[in-house]
């Protein structure tokens, strides 16, 4: 009986990583998505623009308030105010467990008629952990402030920013602040409204939304403005005009070679002047070629993840065949983009297949069984463990694969019909 040791157990962890198959054709996102990408990058713009002559002074900033308590009501003189910011602050000991609420938000309007401030356009928000709730907290229960229930508001862990578009509607503005019941730990929160804020703040609320909520887009432009973080902060950063996206879109329509040469005639044929309207349809351009160019990006990190493989396995065996393998599949990456019968879907596809039998050429994989722990999604998602075994559901767990590195191992449930469910 052979035994398994942590240098097996590693090994078979990096081959989670190698088993997980992913289509070699990519499909492209709804048009209504890109639309709403492109819309929210305009819009950052639109306020980075529009804010530029507002005054940052803040129009309220409340005492740091102490969880537990009742909400604090304040009235706030809005007139002429185009847009209004709301920040749920930390309270001056961190955001831990900072479960802040925006509560009863009520608008006035010079002739004494009302809004409710969920009525009216909410241009963007960034929340620091989870996501912005409307009219609940995160445990989808009422907000719940002191004891006291509220049936509108929103909730939003600090540290948070909401803009609402006012256009210079109202004059006043009236709503209640506090913690929800859900807090754990720290003791206070504290709340500031503006009519604008400063450029760094408005570019940086704009790009954790956009990191957030497009993250394939958020990769991208990390790669291409050659940037750690921030994708999108380096796209406000640097200037979002036409110039940039044409070269932007040049430069990926170029790795595409003889494909990529209907792009460039398209883009040439483009006007490009830093209008809403042409800067929008240089953003839907830049997101179709760097689209395209999705799966060269993927080849090129399958190239050098069989490169890894391959030298790992090699400590241990030679493997010449496969080194002649990945020689002439990367031979032909070289040459692809010259010519117009190449397929990257096919060549990703070669690679991943090279990897496969790469890894399970392992001396240490010699062994035709493999035991894992089978189960489905635990019933609440956290980044942390600490709720694995709490909100864990019913599953197969423990089940032998035979036959493993097949293509279709047979899985034998050993608790099957044996424990109660």
């Amino acid at each position: 009986m052979k035994t398994i040791t942590a240098a097996v157990l590693s090994l078979c962890f990096a081959l989670c990583v190698c088993m997980q198959t992913r289509a070699a054709t990519i499909a492209g996102p709804e048009t209504d998505a890109v639309a709403q990408w492109a819309e929210r990058v305009l819009t950052g713009r639109d306020v980075l623009i529009d804010s530029s002559s507002v005054s940052t002074e803040p129009l309220l900033i409340t005492p740091n308030l102490e969880k537990g308590k009742e909400a604090v009501y304040y009235d706030v003189e809005v007139s002429g105010c185009q847009l209004l910011w709301l920040t749920a602050g930390v309270g001056g000991d961190g955001s831990g467990g900072d479960h802040s609420c925006w509560v009863d938000p009520v608008f006035t309007r010079e002739d004494g008629t009302t809004v409710s401030g969920l009525e009216l356009p909410m241009l963007v928000n960034s929340v620091e952990w989870q996501r912005l709730f409307v009219n609940t907290n995160f445990r989808r229960e009422p907000i719940t402030i002191g004891g006291k229930v509220h049936q509108e508001g929103w909730w939003a862990h600090s540290l948070s920013h909401i803009c609402l578009k006012l256009d210079g509607q109202f004059k006043s503005f009236r709503v209640g602040v506090g913690a929800d019941k859900a807090w754990n730990v720290g003791k206070y929160v504290h709340f500031e409204i503006h009519a604008a804020l400063p450029p760094d703040k408005i570019i940086g609320v704009f790009a954790r939304s956009l990191a957030q909520d497009f993250p394939g887009e958020e990769h991208w432009l990390r790669q291409d403005l050659s940037v750690q973080n921030g994708g999108h902060a380096a796209l406000f950063t640097r200037g979002l005009t036409a110039t940039l996206l044409a070269d932007l879109s040049t430069a990926q329509a170029k790795r595409l070679g003889v494909q990529g040469r209907d792009y460039l005639q398209r883009l040439a044929a483009m006007p490009k002047s830093d209008s809403r309207e042409e800067l929008a349809a240089l953003l839907a351009f830049y997101h179709e070629v760097r689209q395209a160019t999705t799966i060269i990006d993927d080849v090129d990190k399958s190239l050098e993840f069989v490169r890894k493989t391959l030298a790992f396995v090699e400590k241990s065996r030679a493997l010449p065949t496969e080194t002649a393998e990945l020689a002439a599949l990367t031979a032909q990456a070289a040459a692809l983009p010259e010519r117009p019968d190449g397929s990257w879907p096919e060549l990703l596809s070669a690679l991943k297949a090279l990897r496969r039998r790469i890894i399970f050429s392992h001396p240490l994989l010699d062994f035709s069984d493999l035991l894992i722990n089978k189960q489905p999604p635990t019933g609440f998602s956290h980044q942390c463990d600490q709720y694995l075994g709490r909100h864990s559901r019913p599953g197969p767990g423990l089940v032998i694969l035979r036959n493993w590195k097949s293509a279709s191992p047979e899985p034998v449930e050993l608790h099957k019909d044996k424990l109660p469910v």
